[in-house]
């Protein structure tokens, strides 16, 4: 189950229950059943007795073992939880193989709700994320002023049984603008610039081949990737005139169709 504690690792500080669950089974209830007791069991990790014994033996005055009129509701609770770890162990391990041709490609084209509104329309493509990569700043967030060094980017999983690296790539090329380093479209500064980034040599050589010969985007080693906060996953749905008036205004597709000989 090795995919599924990375992926474990990599969401856990941004709503681990939710998001882990949302991000990488959307559709499947049993698997969200599964890994969201693997998420749970990670509170646990962190947060010590606490979830298994829900009213806690921390020594605070709230926390006190229960009195016997609560006795009850507490070795309830107690053991449902357990079972829920159980079974989240056991079918963890069941599907592990369902997840292990799943691959992730990040690459950066300026807005975030952009790159995942354009990304998610591919075929092969489960889940797109919205987050900051390819700076040093630990921890950044989605508030003015700190996200510090990082790009706005899309983190991609897809199947490459469907669609493979290579096709990620020209897909990238050709929706965002590769003449300009220096932001995309109406947003401007590095927070916004475009980057592509690789894991092996291999991929590095993939993306500078297929880079248009006006290409001024960066080929960068994969760094961390960071989840932004789960309201702007998804905005283009979740908010989409504001979305579509943003795009509109900001002038993207006649850009990119200008580029494209549109």
């Amino acid at each position: 189950a090795a995919n599924i504690s990375i992926k474990i690792n990599t969401v856990t500080r941004f709503e681990p229950e939710y998001r882990l669950c949302r991000l990488y089974f959307p559709k499947n209830i049993f698997l969200i059943s599964a890994l969201y007791a693997v998420a749970r069991y990670k509170k646990i990790a962190s947060l010590g007795p606490r979830f298994l014994c829900p009213y806690g033996f921390s020594g605070k005055s709230d926390d006190q073992p229960p009195n016997d009129s609560r006795r009850f509701a507490y070795e309830r609770d107690k053991m449902g939880n357990t079972k829920l770890l159980i079974a989240g162990f056991a079918l963890a391990s069941a599907i592990s193989a369902l997840t292990a041709e799943a691959e992730t490609f990040n690459y950066s084209g300026g807005c975030f709700w952009c790159t995942e509104a354009d990304s998610e329309k591919l075929e092969g493509v489960s889940e797109v994320i919205s987050g900051f990569t390819g700076g040093t700043t630990p921890n950044p967030r989605y508030e003015h002023g700190k996200w510090g060094d990082h790009r706005e980017a899309a983190q991609i999983i897809y199947d490459p049984a469907i669609i493979s690296y290579e096709d990620l790539v020209r897909h990238v090329y050709a929706t965002i603008d590769y003449e300009d380093n220096d932001g995309q479209f109406c947003d401007r500064g590095r927070s916004y610039s475009p980057a592509i980034y690789f894991k092996t040599d291999e991929e590095r050589l993939i993306a500078e081949r297929l880079a248009p010969e006006t290409s001024v985007v960066p080929i960068e080693p994969e760094s961390t990737f960071y989840p932004v906060r789960e309201e702007h996953q998804d905005y283009y749905k979740k908010r989409a005139i504001k979305y579509k008036y943003y795009r509109v205004s900001c002038g993207r597709d006649l850009r990119i169709k200008s580029l494209n000989g549109g």
